[in-house]
């Protein structure tokens, strides 16, 4: 049976459960089964994602993407690169042991330099003195690395001396020596020859490490200040100036090699074009170049990029064309949609008083994350009063929760009076529950609690009010 058949079967069982849990169940499977569709590489990162999406509420549907993921990535060095592997052992430090003792069990016996720093740098507790002391073994050969077509560099700090490493041999023997030094320092001590040239008498960290290659030939550069320019994008007086940019910016970008510097210029871009209502052409143009970039650069890419993308073609409502690592990512994002109908919130009002999704039914309620330190949470906010003060007596509760210190927002509400709910987060428990990972984020609920519409940016009060109206504010 293959990965995606035995975990649609896994979901079948677990969707007999009571019917509360059918709805998520379901979104599991369409999200396992994108996943499947997806590059295995990309495939492991969403399956990895859904599993953290499910841990504290769901764990048996954890575990079945948790060994979908495992069964796809077998012995795969690729694939399970280091903050992978990092996401893995957070979920399941037992999992995460047995993929990398599978992955190094396909190395040399002697592994090369490239291999070797990932047993250095990824080993979990449970195998780190025996990765150690198997680079170290490796890396003892005098003419180690000497015909690799790259040399790995490093910049180390050992008690009060720093000390630079200009070829792949020393930088090993220095990560896995100091490292064993301090774990295990009587294992230390049977290598004690191999480090003869230095003097290891203190705590050491490795503050850098990188591949020294020959020159790569000039890329011809792409349109001049692209960066700068886009770093003007908020300075700008209107959405039609910041969109009249955008488009501009995207045209450029177009125009760029495909590569990193292509994918990280777009990606950039995305992040700032929601700010506001630039319009349905920008945006539009901007989803369309990034999902044309992802294509371009197939090797490399990561889920994160996907999800970025999902994200802005999910919220904003556009269109791109077909692409199966997209389509497993908005199922991700459908996925953790359907599991915040349930979760809820309580928070706690400047005033004491405490407020709930469940007590709040009958009211549209419209929950902001922000803080009092981002410009465009603050630049939001009158328009968020104007509309409370409009609706407020037709059934509109609007909260704006902050995971700052009380006195930090007792400050600056001395100077923005404003009449809607500004509750405390304290830890951000609430809005890490709700998976914010960038302010200021809205989300709607209708009458009845359920999640009808959500912001991923600043709003603009048209904006705000079409997505009110979604959740049946007349």
């Amino acid at each position: 049976m293959t990965v995606f058949r035995w975990a649609l079967a896994a979901f079948v069982v677990v969707g007999t459960a009571p019917a509360a849990e059918s709805l998520i169940a379901q979104a599991a499977a369409q999200a396992e089964q994108k996943a499947a569709q997806a590059p295995p590489p990309l495939a492991l990162q969403f399956r990895l994602r859904a599993a953290g999406t499910l841990r504290e509420r769901y764990p048996d549907l954890m575990r079945i993407f948790l060994d979908a993921a495992r069964q796809n990535s077998r012995g795969s060095r690729d694939w399970m690169t280091g903050s992978t592997l990092q996401t893995l052992t957070g979920l399941s430090p037992s999992d995460g042991l047995s993929v990398f003792r599978e992955v190094a069990a396909t190395f040399a016996d002697s592994p090369d330099p490239s291999d070797a720093l990932w047993l250095a740098l990824e080993a979990p507790p449970e195998a780190a003195a025996a990765s150690y002391e198997r680079v170290i073994r490796a890396a003892s050969a005098p003419d180690y690395g000497k015909g690799s077509k790259s040399q790995m560099i490093a910049d180390f700090q050992i008690g009060s001396a720093a000390i630079h490493t200009d070829n792949s041999r020393d930088t090993l023997l220095l990560l896995a020596g100091t490292r064993l030094r301090t774990l295990a320092p009587a294992r230390f001590e049977q290598f004690n020859g191999a480090f003869a040239k230095w003097t290891i008498d203190g705590p050491a960290v490795l503050k850098d490490v990188s591949f020294k290659r020959a020159p790569a030939p000039a890329v011809p550069p792409g349109p001049a200040g692209i960066s700068e320019r886009m770093g003007t994008i908020r300075k700008l007086p209107t959405d039609a100036d910041r969109a009249r940019l955008v488009v501009e910016l995207v045209r450029d970008i177009a125009a760029v090699p495909p590569g990193v510097r292509k994918l990280n210029l777009i990606s950039n871009l995305a992040n700032l074009a929601t700010e506001g209502d630039l319009g349905k052409p920008a945006l539009g143009a901007l989803a369309s170049t990034f999902a044309a970039t992802l294509r371009e650069k197939e090797s490399g890419t990561s889920g994160d990029d996907y999800v970025r993308l999902a994200t802005l073609v999910r919220y904003e409502h556009l269109e791109v064309p077909y692409d199966p690592a997209l389509d497993a990512a908005q199922a991700l994002l459908a996925l953790r949609d359907e599991l915040l109908q349930e979760i809820g919130f309580t928070l706690t009002g400047m005033d004491g008083k405490t407020f709930s999704l469940v007590a709040l039914k009958g009211r549209v309620v419209l929950l902001n994350f922000w803080a009092t330190w981002c410009p465009p949470c603050r630049k939001e906010m009158p328009d968020m009063e104007k509309l409370y003060r409009i609706y407020e007596k037709k059934g509109l509760t609007v909260i704006a929760a902050s995971d700052e210190a009380r006195p930090i927002v007792e400050q600056f509400l001395a100077k923005n009076p404003y009449t809607f709910t500004v509750a405390l987060d304290p830890g951000g428990k609430v809005q890490s529950a709700f998976g914010v990972d960038g302010i200021p984020k809205s989300f709607i609920f209708d009458r009845e609690g359920r999640l009808a519409a959500q912001a991923m940016d600043m709003r603009t009060e048209s904006q705000f009010l079409k997505l009110l109206k979604i959740a049946g504010l007349e």
